[in-house]
């Protein structure tokens, strides 16, 4: 047998280092299941990579390419701040490592108001617990998400609504990563009502005064008030096109006149009332007649609508 040189050939790949950039979403509940995505580089579609939290709880990881993957958290037994770094094998973890914060459940116990018109822009304070100060807290009204949140403290928050496409009764839930979301047991009322019409236009200063109000999407069943200026005063339902309440007294000038439902919605459209002193009559010329009838009677008075006193 002649001698023969054997010669065992090996392939030996080198790979990008992986480096981590970002996590979204950066917070989830210590309940965990969680989907993570994450970004970075040297994430190779084809090899096996595990999201590794902690340093130690590793899990299963999908490369969606070189630059991104996604796995799923696992549950924390306390809240708090984690770190998340990728393993591609049983010696090699990445250098870099990202945090992500485990967060307790939020809990919404409830919100006023009730209703907001379909304009938008209402004023909703939430309360509830475990609410976080940060960029990522978000009110969300049906599949709608909140013009602005501000924060006023870990159980309560104000929320502003944005136009409506439609009416109805809406879920109202809040979250603190945009992704985990808690639903309040109560829902969300977006009215369209609105006012078309104010009768009659000028009324006394200093006297009761009954005022058709109509308008539309009026619910019978729900409690209104009108408002003038500052001042309120309760409505009745006399149709869910007509409502009717009484002036209150002291009004002056050019009054401005809104109707809100009670819980603070108020209607879409405003309207003024002209108001004007107490009519004062002065004399009738003549002031006397035949019983015939047919006679002109010239009346002078003062105050009314467009009076002015000289």
């Amino acid at each position: 047998m002649s001698d023969q040189n054997l010669v065992a050939v090996f392939r030996y790949s080198f790979v990008e280092d992986v480096t981590l950039v970002a996590l979204t979403p950066s917070s989830g509940s210590i309940r965990g299941g969680n989907i993570v995505t994450v970004m970075g580089s040297g994430f190779d579609p084809r090899g096996t990579r595990k999201c590794v939290f902690d340093g130690s709880r590793a899990v299963a990881t999908t490369a969606l390419s070189s630059s991104q993957l996604v796995c799923r958290s696992p549950a924390a037994s306390t809240s708090g701040i984690s770190t998340i770094s990728i393993k591609a094998s049983s010696w090699d973890t990445s250098d870099s490592a990202l945090s992500f914060v485990y967060l307790q459940e939020l809990v919404v116990d409830g919100f006023t108001p009730g209703s907001g018109t379909v304009s938008g822009n209402t004023l909703v304070t939430v309360y509830g617990r475990e609410f976080k100060d940060s960029a990522s807290l978000s009110c969300k009204i049906g599949n709608q998400v909140s013009a602005a949140v501000d924060f006023v403290s870990s159980t309560a928050i104000v929320c502003r609504t944005q136009p409506f496409e439609v009416g109805g009764n809406l879920s109202l839930a809040v979250s603190n990563n945009r992704v985990n979301y808690a639903t309040a047991s109560s829902s969300f009322m977006v009215t369209t009502f609105q006012l078309h019409s104010v009768h009659p236009s000028a009324v006394p200063r200093n006297a009761y005064t009954l005022v058709a109000i109509q308008g539309s999407g009026l619910d019978q069943d729900e409690e209104y008030v009108c408002q003038f200026n500052e001042l309120s005063v309760t409505a009745t339902a006399i149709s869910a096109s007509l409502m009717s309440c009484y002036t209150p007294l002291g009004l002056l000038g050019s009054v401005r006149v809104t109707m809100a439902t009670a819980s603070g919605v108020v209607s879409q459209s405003v309207f003024h009332l002209e108001t004007f002193s107490h009519v004062q009559f002065l004399r009738v010329t003549p002031s006397s007649g035949s019983a015939r009838g047919g006679d002109i009677v010239k009346v002078l008075f003062a105050g009314g609508p467009g009076w002015r006193t000289p």
